[in-house]
């Protein structure tokens, strides 16, 4: 009787769910399941926390953002966090991970400044690729209105009294206020110490301006003259114009437009001649260099990017720019010899040994070409230039002799850029540097181990997250990783994204990988388990993949 009385009214239940669960069919959106779409399908992340322009007193926030599109999911989120740096470029990297496509939200784990300018960014992602979004924030507190706790901007570039390569000049400073101090500096420039004329420029948030700089208003548009000296201020406060103290004033000079010294000494240096050589052709013609050491510091060990100064060889070796750099000094004692004729020259020569500052100069010349000529094998250079090598004004592999062609347009010309760099192979010591801890990486998802730096590679190996292995290479762009997972007998390679590192990276030898693998035929091996693959269409004939398998 229980049973006849109850049943309807279960059969009615079991229709209303079968009711809802249509209804609930319906609702949801049209197009692909969530997260199988293409990188072009993706959307922009909303970015939550901190937000654009907003001040924040954490200076260890966590980092919220949302995903606008349920329809099509993203693979995974690239995060990064860094400081502002500049208006023109951005600064260190302070965090950068790869989550999951459904996080959102992410720890660092890094303390932030107070009274600094961030930025971070979030891009999501299908196989690499996809949009991104990025915003500023300050970190707090904010400065009272009073001003009283606005410290002096400290400057930090060009250098007090450096002398600049050209009519361009990116000033920079650092702001020590330990509060928000407001959004705005100005800066002074002027050709007086005293800032008599001088010309007030304002900047909003960053710590940077470039010369030189066109307003709307005249008067705070400035063009830098070449031979000129410069001398600069910088002023933060809260109010407009602000009310906090200056900076120190410094300097700089800026070079001729052709480059050459401002204000170069007089062509004095005397004349030493061949023995029996003629006196010099009559004529009030000159021609002027210098001999310099091309500064390059090279490091005991392999290092990611070149020192400064330094440039990168093809054999991955370093050298020295063969760029005259500022304060880079004349080397002294190195004789030059003047042959007439284009070079290598014909007849007698004339010599001119470097002063101090590692000037040269011939005089007394009539018109006509003549062959520069430095032999560091001889002339009493060995003592003065070995060991070492030529980067300027080209790269010499041998110590010498190196030569420049010069062209007298007449018997008073006088022809000053002719210059020659020198790279000692021992100098200048680079500093010592203590090893840090060894390289290692930990694998942050499942990737593959492959046997070359590529994803044409097949996988020999599977990382699973929280592995942690030692770096034992890497390719020359440090995307890809080379590692020896345990128990297997050869090394392999992981994507550098899948993995965050540790240690000391500047110990890992860069290397390159194994050549690219190439589609056989039609097929191509993709794999352990399922060795081939149809990569491009296939004839009927080749349908097999054992016809193509050599």
């Amino acid at each position: 009787m229980h049973t006849q009385r109850f049943a309807p009214f279960a059969i009615w239940r079991l229709l209303a769910l079968l009711c809802l669960g249509i209804l609930l069919a319906a609702c949801e959106p049209a197009g692909d399941e969530p997260g199988s779409c293409a990188a072009e399908d993706l959307v922009h992340p909303d970015l939550i926390s901190p937000a654009h322009n907003s001040v924040i007193d954490d200076l260890s926030p966590t980092f919220q953002w949302t995903y606008p599109d349920y329809s099509c999911l993203p693979e995974d989120f690239r995060l990064l966090l860094a400081t502002s740096g500049s208006y023109y470029d951005s600064g260190p990297i302070l965090a950068e991970t790869v989550v999951s496509g459904t996080a959102s939200s992410w720890d660092p784990g890094v303390t932030l400044a107070p009274g600094d300018i961030y930025f971070w960014e979030v891009q999501a992602r299908v196989d690499s690729d996809g949009p991104w979004r990025q915003v500023t924030f300050y970190t707090g507190p904010l400065c009272s209105d009073t001003g009283d706790a606005i410290q002096p901007p400290v400057l930090e570039s060009p250098a007090n009294g450096e002398t600049l390569t050209g009519l361009r000049a990116h000033l920079r400073w650092d702001d020590p206020t330990p509060c928000r101090s407001g959004s705005h500096y100005w800066i002074e420039v002027s050709e007086s110490p005293g800032f008599a004329d001088s010309v007030v420029l304002w900047t909003s948030i960053f710590e940077d301006f470039v010369l030189p700089h066109e307003a709307d208003n005249p008067e705070q548009s400035i063009e830098l003259e070449p031979c000129t000296t410069y001398y600069w201020r910088v002023q933060s406060g809260l109010a407009i114009p602000p009310t906090g103290p200056y900076s120190e004033t410094w300097s700089f000079n800026t070079p001729s437009e052709s480059g050459a010294i401002c204000g170069l000494v007089p062509l004095i240096t005397p004349l030493i001649m061949d023995p029996g050589a003629g006196l010099p052709p009559a004529g009030h013609a000159a021609i002027a260099g210098h001999v310099w050491h091309d500064l390059c510091a090279t490091p005991h060990g392999s290092v990611d990017a070149p020192p400064p100064g330094c440039v990168r060889l093809p054999d991955m070796g370093l050298t020295a720019n063969g760029i005259y750099d500022p304060g880079e000094p004349g080397i002294e004692g190195v004789t030059v010899r003047l042959v007439p004729g284009v070079c290598p020259g014909a007849g007698a020569a004339l010599l001119s040994t470097t002063d101090a500052a590692g000037q040269f100069s011939f005089h007394d010349l009539a018109g006509g070409d003549y062959c520069i000529k430095i032999d560091a094998l001889e002339d009493g250079n060995v003592p003065v230039l070995l060991p070492g090598t030529w980067t300027a004004p080209y790269r010499w592999s041998d110590p010498g002799p190196i030569t420049i062609d010069v062209a007298l347009l007449g018997d008073d010309d006088i022809s000053r850029l002719n210059d020659f760099g020198w790279d000692y192979q021992f100098f200048p010591t680079p500093a010592e540097v203590t090893p840090g801890p060894a390289p290692m990486l930990r694998a942050i998802q499942t990737a593959n181990c492959r046997f070359g730096p590529s994803a044409q590679f097949d996988p020999s190996a599977i990382l699973n997250a929280g592995d942690e292995l030692p770096i034992l290479g890497r390719n020359f762009d440090s995307t890809w990783w080379l590692v020896r997972p345990p128990g297997e007998p050869v090394d392999c390679w992981v994507w550098g994204n899948a993995v965050e590192t540790s240690g000391d990276l500047s110990l890992v030898l860069a290397m390159a990988g194994p050549p690219t693998p190439t589609p056989f035929g039609c097929w191509q091996r993709q794999g352990i388990q399922y060795p081939w693959q149809c990569v491009v269409p296939c004839p009927p004939e080749e349908q097999n993949p054992s016809y193509c398998v050599p």
